[in-house]
């Protein structure tokens, strides 16, 4: 089964959100908190790399080959408290 994990950001230049997604084999968010991601911001244009666990909120879905799998109960939203990744 794959996982598509969004990240939303804040622009470091404007405040404004930046939003990502990523594919992975694995639910856990451990996994991609873990990399770094290259954001853009789509308002001021600032390109930089961040570590993705600095993200303001990281919700995780269920993917198939075909898109989403059924909506009911199938995304989970965790947010970041705190640069140590804290997800309760």
């Amino acid at each position: 089964m794959r996982y598509a994990h969004t990240l939303l950001f804040v622009c470091p230049d404007c405040n404004l959100p930046i939003a990502i997604s990523r594919i992975s084999d694995k639910k856990n968010l451990e996994g991609v908190d873990g990399e770094l991601v290259r954001i853009k911001c789509a308002y001021c244009e600032q390109a930089s790399e961040v570590a993705a666990v600095t993200a303001k909120v990281h919700w995780v879905t269920d993917w198939s080959g075909s898109g989403p799998v059924a909506a009911k109960g199938s995304q989970v939203g965790v947010a970041n408290l705190g640069s140590g990744g804290d997800h309760s």
